[in-house]
């Protein structure tokens, strides 16, 4: 699952700034896999048309057998949004926005004939889209808003959630997983939640915690500070590597603004849950979030995803197995 971006974070690690297109890497990598799921991260507002969305989608979906997908993204970040010549709009509209995008993608991937569309942000005359997707009833959608109308567009047209995990507290997910359910019975849905994870693991508890510490050493609080001072998008001061907000009638740094343990979060897997530790107890880890949490899924973020993969088949599904979690 791609992490969205257009404009990166800055920083010394020029965090986000060098990522590749969404579509194109999807299209790639069908004929180089066989069975992984290839969903594309697309930032609805800017600029794109859904008849364009519903076409593309329906070609990489042939290329890959059905296994495309689409990670829908209201757009959160003014000066990305700027870039496209679009004006930003409030929270709330960004998703009626959304929701009417898909409402017209999915009809041109369902339609047996050309059809108009009128709505208020969007139209089209004699639209046709073919071939449809391959993949019945269409393509997977995926959205990560947990925010009141987020949620409600997650539940209204998507098929899994993204749950984020900026407390640290793992109630906050199982609060997500239930309101997403009570939700989505209101449309005569199911919905189901998965939690955005960033992980270390090694064979011990103790080697994971030292990676632990040394990856919170070499964190690059410059861009941390300015993805979340993008994200806010509030009133506050930036000049040179000083983030400044206003707090309790006086100015604070980002890190205190959030507390320390939250910014840490935000520096190591933009504020996902962590699973660190030895291989038993992170197998524990993902069972307590499924069994106690509601999470359906994780989706697991690495600094090092190549070993990260190999550590999952090696050593963690073989334990989940053992847990009856997974065949």
């Amino acid at each position: 699952m791609p992490f969205g971006r257009w404009l990166g974070h800055g920083g010394i690690t020029e965090y986000n700034e060098n990522t590749l297109d969404f579509l194109t890497v999807a299209a790639g990598l069908a004929p180089l896999t066989s069975h992984i799921l290839l969903p594309s991260t697309a930032h609805i507002g800017y600029q794109h048309h859904p008849v364009q969305f519903a076409k593309w989608g329906a070609a990489i979906d042939h290329m890959s057998d059905g296994r495309w997908g689409l990670n829908i993204v209201a757009g959160w970040i003014r000066d990305e949004v700027e870039m496209f010549g679009e004006t930003f709009m409030d929270h709330d509209l960004r998703y009626d926005v959304c929701d009417e995008f898909v409402t017209f993608m999915k009809h041109c991937w369902y339609a047996d004939e050309p059809f108009d569309f009128e709505g208020d942000y969007f139209t089209g005359k004699d639209i046709w889209v073919t071939p449809k997707p391959s993949r019945k009833p269409r393509p997977v959608l995926v959205n990560a808003g947990y925010s009141p109308a987020g949620m409600d567009f997650a539940t209204k047209h998507c098929d899994w959630l993204f749950a984020a995990n900026p407390s640290g507290d793992p109630q906050d997910l199982g609060d997500v997983a239930n309101r997403a359910k009570e939700q989505a019975e209101k449309y005569n849905r199911q919905v189901r939640v998965m939690s955005f994870c960033y992980c270390i693991w090694e064979e011990t508890d103790e080697k994971a915690e030292t990676l632990l510490a040394e990856q919170q050493g070499m964190m690059d609080e410059l861009a941390t500070s300015w993805h979340l001072y993008r994200g806010l998008d509030q009133p506050g001061t930036k000049t040179g590597a000083s983030f400044s907000l206003p707090l309790g009638g006086e100015t604070a740094t980002l890190k205190q603004a959030v507390g320390a343990e939250n910014f840490v979060r935000y520096g190591l897997g933009i504020a996902g849950r962590q699973i660190v530790g030895g291989y038993d107890s992170v197998a524990e880890h993902i069972r307590m979030l499924h069994t106690d949490y509601g999470q359906e899924g994780q989706l697991f973020c690495w600094l090092d995803p190549l070993r990260g993969i190999h550590q999952l088949e090696d050593h963690i599904i073989p334990r989940l197995r053992k847990m009856g979690l997974r065949k």
